[in-house]
């Protein structure tokens, strides 16, 4: 959504920082998420035809979602996915001519390096900054422990986060 904005050129923009940012529309991002876990096998057929309904603007009454679904497809998201799934990073990532940083955790387990890699090509004016071990939430991955930076608040942030984006808005003064 930082690049949907960008594109209206907001009073004092003097750049813009992409952090754990997809590449891809994120309805597919959504989709390959869920193919990775074998156990949702039996409700992929529903979820891929729910991102096409949403991606065409269209939402369904939750009567007509499967219930293991409901929480991921309530109506408010629905609402919101229909808006966000109609996005293309990249399309907007060609207009946008102003400074970038994209950073990229390769612990991400939902945004990719390889979205990183389209990001950055399709950009004019970027600079990228790869978070070793990273996750998408710009934490050290723990070990054994996937869900560990999405539920543990006293875990510090990565530790190449900060001057990243310090040095990338140095930069942008001068």
């Amino acid at each position: 959504m930082a690049l949907y904005t960008a594109q209206t050129s907001p009073e004092g923009l003097c750049g813009v920082i992409l952090m754990a940012a997809p590449g891809r529309p994120v309805g597919q991002i959504l989709i390959e998420q869920m193919e990775r876990n074998p156990a949702n096998a039996p409700l992929l057929d529903d979820v891929k035809s729910l991102v096409t309904d949403l991606e065409q603007g269209r939402t369904r009454p939750l009567s007509e979602v499967p219930s293991a679904l409901h929480a991921l497809f309530r109506p408010g998201l629905q609402r919101y996915m229909t808006d966000l799934f109609s996005h293309d990073p990249i399309t907007l990532a060609r207009v946008w001519a102003g400074p970038t940083l994209v950073l990229q955790g390769d612990r991400d387990a939902q945004v990719q390096m390889r979205d990183a890699d389209l990001l950055i090509n399709a950009l004019t004016d970027g600079d990228r900054v790869d978070l070793a071990g990273g996750t998408h939430i710009l934490k050290d991955d723990v070990p054994g422990n996937p869900f560990a930076t999405y539920s543990d608040p006293s875990l510090p942030l990565h530790p190449d986060l900060i001057p990243a984006i310090v040095d990338f808005l140095n930069a942008q003064k001068e």
